[in-house]
């Protein structure tokens, strides 16, 4: 007789794995703070959509025990919920369109990354308290022992939770150039603004968005104690910036058109000014994107803005200090946000003419529509895309009366002033980590096929890749990459290997007919995703990951982790270095 069974446990050694990977998506200092305040702000609007009540939100931060406390009046948490939700990737916001997060696993994050946390939440009607003790340590461990939680049902009268977490471990915590508990008052402010949901991007556009109290308590690693009152609003570059020095575009273009302005009226108008931009538009007629953009006159203005903010250090901004802590100061980008919340994540600027002008720029888009992915490392090439075919247009747009009608020129790039060193460690910083054991790379090599290359030979040098013998670089030829394969017959074959920052960019080279299949037998690349699969499905190329179990009948390479099966010709193999590493 059939049976029913439970086929979803996992063992202590799965769980930890996936908490490890939860830990590997998130790479930024001030993750768990985005994390603790985006559930608290998420619980106070599932709150507002019952009543009408304010939003309070408190946040208790304890640099030299750290320790962070947060509290809010949100809707709170069930007695019978609150231990389901402290689950591995369980959810209370599920269906919940108006919530940012969704996947479950922040709260998770925030867990594992203490040594003592503690819930104390009720709805208005029933409530309780979990205690968790050394989960940062049990993660560490390799023996099956769970970890236990303790719970306890309260009365619970009072609606809203607060989260207690001791002993946070973010980045080196000894380290005064890496930790987030070495930061000035102002500096934290800085980032709690600009890369939490503490600062709603929303009210940027809409005045009538009702604000959420926001009191932070402060102790600082050296015992100095602040207290103040947050605004609930992203912080934009000129929030300091005297009223008279800022032009707004549109008023601008208004003002052209009340008479005829000689050229003279309008470099008055306009020099020396930041100019600002902001509006919405409608990609394709249906995805609503608010933006907000300013165009500094000068590339000093940026330390200008944040000395007057209090965000440099009283040192000054040594390299090693911005190496670690760029995120704590204004700077130019393109930023996004989505249902209020900024993600933190910044794209790339895109090609346009006069693009010695980008590093005066600042702009950030609001994009409901707008998906992540978990540790909000990155956002879709597609979504990416999009953002840059917006920013182009405004660029252009503001550029033009730029260009004509002041006389803030930008570097140019055969000019040696154009080189900032500054900028480009910022925009390194602003890179996805490799953190690997296995290779001294420091940042990811997805988009720079000779940073590919680099990770690969690094990885052959290491004895990571035993099999595989370089023997001579064909730049100046056809081909990437001459070497010999040692077989499992001990013999050397000679064989062909092909650099690619995306697998699918191979397809382009079969187009134009500059490689060819049969000539090939190895394509390094960085990652195999399921935009490359489809993309070479497209092109008539099944691509399959194999096992190393199915290497050693295929006479390959140990490191080889997937093959392209191409009608009419011999199958070819790629590396995945990111599997690798």
């Amino acid at each position: 007789m059939a049976e029913l069974k439970s086929f979803l446990t996992f063992p202590i050694s799965s769980i930890r794995r996936s908490i490890k990977d939860i830990d590997d998506s998130y790479r930024n200092p001030w993750d768990i703070f985005a994390e603790l305040t985006q559930n608290a702000v998420d619980a106070i609007h599932r709150m507002q959509k019952n009543n009408d009540e304010n939003g309070k939100i408190e946040l208790k931060v304890d640099a030299k025990n750290r320790t962070i406390e947060i509290t809010d009046n949100g809707c709170g948490i069930s007695a019978k919920d609150l231990p389901v939700l402290l689950r591995l990737f369980s959810s209370g916001k599920s269906g919940d369109s108006s919530s940012v997060g969704e996947k479950g696993v922040g709260l998770k994050f925030a867990i594992f990354q203490s040594t003592y946390f503690k819930i104390i939440s009720s709805d208005g009607k029933s409530g309780g308290w979990a205690e968790i003790k050394d989960a940062r340590l049990w993660k560490k461990q390799t023996n099956e022992e769970d970890l236990k939680l303790e719970f306890e049902e309260t009365k619970g009268d009072t609606r809203g939770t607060k989260i207690i977490l001791k002993g946070v471990e973010i980045g080196d915590v000894e380290d005064e150039q890496s930790s987030i508990f070495y930061l000035s008052f102002a500096q934290l402010k800085h980032v709690l603004r600009n890369a939490t949901y503490l600062g709603d991007t929303s009210s940027i556009w809409d005045a009538n968005i009702k604000p959420i109290a926001i009191e932070l308590f402060y102790s600082d690693y050296n015992g100095e104690e602040y207290h103040e009152y947050l605004q609930n609003k992203f912080a934009l570059p000129i929030e300091s910036v005297d009223e008279s020095n800022i032009v707004d575009m549109k008023e601008f273009k208004n003002w052209l058109q009340t008479k005829d302005h000689n050229d003279t009226a309008k470099r008055d108008k306009l020099q020396g000014k930041i100019l600002v931009l902001h509006d919405t538009c409608k990609y394709k007629d249906y995805r609503k994107i608010s933006y907000w953009v300013c165009f500094l006159p000068s590339r000093r203005d940026w330390d200008e803005i944040n000395k007057r903010n209090n965000l440099c250090p009283s040192e000054g901004c040594t390299d090693e200090w911005l190496q670690n802590h760029s995120y704590c100061l204004f700077s130019p980008g393109i930023y996004t946000a989505t249902k209020g919340m900024p993600t933190g994540i910044s794209i790339d600027t895109p090609n346009t003419g006069n693009a010695g002008y980008w590093p005066n720029f600042f702009m950030i888009f609001q994009d409901d529509a707008l998906t992540f992915d978990i540790g909000r490392k990155s956002i879709h090439k597609k979504t990416q895309a999009i953002y840059q075919g917006i920013a182009k247009d405004i660029f252009n747009q503001i550029t033009a009366y730029v260009v004509k009608y002041t006389s803030a020129m930008p570097a140019t790039t055969s000019s040696p002033s154009s080189f900032d060193k500054y900028e480009i460690m910022e925009g390194i910083n602003k890179l996805i980590d490799l953190n690997s054991s296995k290779v001294l790379f420091k940042k990811s090599p997805a988009e720079q096929e000779a940073s590919v290359a680099a990770v690969f030979f690094e990885l052959i040098g290491n004895g990571i890749i035993k099999d595989i013998e370089p023997i001579y670089l064909g730049y100046r030829n056809k081909y990437d990459l001459y070497a010999y394969y040692k077989s499992s017959e001990k013999k050397n074959r000679f064989c062909i290997i092909e650099f690619k920052t995306h697998l699918l960019n191979i397809t382009k080279d079969f187009s134009e007919a500059r490689k060819v299949f049969d000539e090939m037998n190895y394509i390094v690349c960085w990652d195999v995703n399921d935009t490359d699969i489809q993309k070479l499905s497209n092109f008539g190329i099944l691509c399959e990951e194999i096992s190393k179990g199915d290497l050693h009948p295929l006479d390959c390479p140990s490191s080889v982790t997937h093959k392209l099966t191409i009608p009419n010709c011999n199958p070819l193999y790629v590396i995945d270095l990111k599997k690798i590493v």
